[in-house]
């Protein structure tokens, strides 16, 4: 079987060809997933994306073809163009899938693909649904809030939050196109199948979770290693992830429990930056650098920028506890990272976190807006350390149950077939 995955970011090998360094935590399910395919006679593989090259760059390690096509990164891609079409028809006439595997549906490269090779029986994962992401971007922040986080960079862009929602609602009918086009999606949850179904009740769902990476299983947080009165958080790059949130919450607790650090991976600090930096900076990092003043909150906050998968474990295993206070997830990879690993967990009930974070069985929840109980709920985590180490317990018990990546992988392979069935029947 020949499959073709099309993917939004870099990872494994594509960073090679990209000519980036390293790895982050970005996209770490991919490698997880790839892994199962390395070396198997029975598949061929090539996992293409688009960046800033002039031309085709292919790079082929066994069964495994890497491949970077022109267009500009995922963001800036136009899939109107017809250059860009015909690298996708050269990507078909040279690799000749049998399947397409699209990995997500935020960027267009996917949908161009999608186009040119309408008769290529294909699927697609959903992994952040756009119209839902439309619908929260603002995520609770005031008209005056919105106001106060317009920066220099926003106005010469023409970019600022309010647009940036716009731009989210506007791509999401791109998304429908997609769906439309292949009929086939790969969902974690209920939730995510009743959107996908309303977008296009043409869709065949299939269930199938995320790999995770290995380094995860392999950590587990006990008591013993806790750093007492440290909170971790997932990036928060833009106001779905709540960051403005956590840090309202975290002035309330700093008052019950003053030697209180919050570590924010993926993110470089916003504090002390120059007045050039500052020109350059999105008007939610302006937004987040004042609210950390007005609170008073620079030294309980410690900014880790970008994480390897490993970092991240050790991380999740030594945090006293982890706080997901997004306004919107389908699924969030980070939040079942740090229950496989057996953090005590908090998050938001938001889209379809509440189908496997249980309140008070696996974890505490609450809603997103009320992030004074965000703040009770990670006080008494602190103050209540069986408790904390009971949930952990049970998160790590229930993640793990038929999570393992043979089993995942074997979910995959089987829909792959379902699929390639279904377009031949």
């Amino acid at each position: 079987m020949k499959i073709l995955w099309i993917t939004n970011i870099p990872f494994g090998k594509l960073m090679t060809v990209m000519g980036l360094p390293g790895e982050n935590t970005i996209g770490s399910w991919l490698n997880s997933s790839l892994a199962g395919f390395i070396g198997n006679s029975d598949f061929e593989v090539m996992v293409a994306t688009v960046g800033r090259t002039d031309t085709v760059k292919l790079l082929k390690e066994g069964n495994v073809t890497y491949c970077l096509l022109p267009g500009g990164f995922p963001g800036e891609y136009r899939h109107l163009d017809g250059k860009n079409l015909r690298h996708w028809e050269y990507v078909q006439a040279t690799f000749q899938p049998d399947l397409i595997h699209v990995w997500g549906t935020e960027f267009t490269h996917g949908y161009a693909a999608l186009r040119v090779m309408r008769d290529v029986p294909s699927v697609i994962y959903i992994q952040g649904l756009l119209e839902a992401i439309a619908r929260y971007y603002l995520s609770g922040m005031s008209r005056t809030e919105l106001r106060g986080s317009l920066s220099f960079r926003d106005v010469l862009k023409r970019d600022w939050i309010t647009r940036e929602q716009k731009t989210f609602a506007r791509r999401s009918g791109v998304e429908a196109e997609m769906m439309r086009l292949s009929n086939h999606v790969i969902v974690e949850n209920q939730w995510c199948a009743a959107h996908c179904l309303r977008i296009n009740p043409q869709n065949t769902v299939h269930y199938c979770e995320l790999t995770i990476k290995d380094d995860f299983y392999r950590k587990a947080w006990t008591l013993e290693q806790v750093r007492p009165f440290s909170i971790m958080c997932n990036a928060a790059g833009y106001p779905i992830k709540g960051l403005h949130m956590l840090l309202k919450a975290l002035a309330l607790v700093v008052k019950r429990h003053p030697g209180t650090m919050l570590y924010i991976p993926g993110e470089h600090s916003p504090l002390g930056v120059t007045f050039k930096g500052r020109l350059r900076e999105r008007g939610y990092t302006k937004f987040i650098r004042q609210l950390i003043g007005e609170l008073g909150l620079a030294k309980h906050l410690t900014f880790l920028g970008p994480q390897t998968s490993e970092q991240m474990a050790d991380q999740m295993a030594t945090c006293n506890v982890f706080a997901l206070p997004s306004s919107i997830e389908n699924h969030s990879s980070t939040l079942i990272e740090a229950m496989i690993v057996g953090a005590p967990c908090v998050a938001a009930a938001v889209g379809g976190i509440p189908e496997y974070l249980h309140h008070d069985q696996n974890g505490l929840s609450y809603r997103f807006e009320e992030y004074e109980l965000l703040a009770d709920h990670i006080s008494n985590l602190f103050a209540h350390p069986e408790h904390a180490k009971r949930l952990g317990e049970e998160a790590s018990r229930s993640m793990r149950a038929g999570r393992s990546p043979v089993d995942l992988q074997e979910k995959l392979v089987q829909i792959y077939r379902n699929v390639l069935a279904e377009s031949a029947g």
